[in-house]
């Protein structure tokens, strides 16, 4: 009976030898699972989170540039907003490839909310006091926008998003610097 337990217990043994190496994947099979996850192209949340609030401030900031296209009688106002919607137009393109390309869930849904929530923002207003609220509006867009770039340029985990959020900071800087001075001109000509 000893022998026979030995027999017993040493094919028990070849057979679950045999079945963990038929369970196990080849070199190759295995470093194909590894690329597949890295070209998943996974975001840390804050990279998504970026890329969700860059989306939401593009699309923001040319609804209300457009708005003062069609309201404002003010050719400085009205030169602001074409400058923001050229700029925000090729960014929120690049914005729109690179959310694609990261996998990142298509938001349009929600867009016809941002862009009618913006323009409500404006609603009721006309001349001097439209002007003042449209430029005072972008330059806190701005100034919160600039903020999330800066940080996003500096620290994003995904090399793409940071050269994205590099790329458009420039644009940002000068309409943030020309949306301040221009709320200055406004404000010294209606004496505030």
């Amino acid at each position: 009976m000893n022998i026979r337990a030995c027999f017993v217990l040493f094919a028990i043994a070849v057979l679950a030898a045999f079945g963990a190496s038929s369970c196990e994947k080849s070199g190759t099979e295995a470093a194909r699972e590894n690329t597949d996850l890295t070209s998943q192209k996974i975001l840390s949340i804050d990279d998504d989170d970026f890329l969700t609030k860059a989306e939401k401030a593009e699309i923001t900031q040319t609804t209300l540039s457009s708005v003062a296209l069609d309201k404002s009688d003010n050719e400085d106002v009205r030169q602001f907003a074409r400058r923001v919607i050229t700029n925000y137009e090729r960014a929120l393109a690049d914005l729109r490839g690179l959310m694609k390309a990261k996998n990142k869930a298509d938001s349009s849904a929600g867009i016809e909310d941002l862009r009618l929530e913006a323009m409500n923002r404006l609603q009721g207003l006309s001349g001097s006091a439209f002007d003042h609220e449209f430029v005072s509006l972008m330059a806190a867009e701005q100034q919160e926008t600039l903020a999330t770039f800066n940080s996003a340029a500096e620290t994003a985990a995904d090399p793409d998003i940071r050269n994205y959020a590099n790329g458009v900071l420039r644009l940002l800087r000068e309409d943030f610097d020309s949306a301040v001075a221009l709320e200055k001109k406004i404000d010294a000509k209606n004496g505030r």
